[in-house]
């Protein structure tokens, strides 16, 4: 399952199953038997804030998701709260200072070859319940 309408190839098979963020009802049965997931906070085709996060969640929950992994941005979405609410392992990963653009940089990188932009800037790029790992039953997950 891809953020996007655009399809993916694999070099292991691992099935593949046609499911978009934004169509809650082809997201659990691409999510059904599955132990954890990696979601987007946004419609991947045009970039929009998901305003389906509690029905995702609930989703994951009802097919049996355990864990769950979240790729966030600056704004909050409404997957977030419903994960904060929810009784899965989540773990929130908000990477924004190191996705910006770099031109912002581009002085500082050539003259003194390191980037000091962010080293007074106060951030939690993660955020969760408990750490992602997988389960001891099955290390082949």
């Amino acid at each position: 399952m891809t953020g996007t309408a655009h399809p993916t190839s694999s070099p292991v098979s691992l099935g593949e199953v046609a499911a978009h963020l934004t169509d809650v009802e082809t997201f659990r049965q691409a999510v059904e038997s599955c132990v954890a997931v990696h979601l987007i906070t946004f419609n991947g085709e045009f970039g929009e804030t998901l305003t389906n996060g509690a029905e995702l969640v609930a989703a994951a929950e009802a097919a049996g998701v355990q864990r769950v992994s979240v790729l966030s941005g600056w704004d909050e979405s409404t997957v977030e709260p419903a994960l904060r609410e929810s009784d899965l392992d989540w773990a929130l990963l908000a990477p924004v200072e190191f996705m910006s653009n770099a031109r912002e940089w581009a002085l500082e990188i050539v003259s003194e070859r390191r980037v000091r932009t962010l080293a007074d800037w106060p951030c939690s790029p993660m955020e969760g319940r408990t750490m992602i790992t997988p389960p001891t039953t099955n290390p082949s997950v």
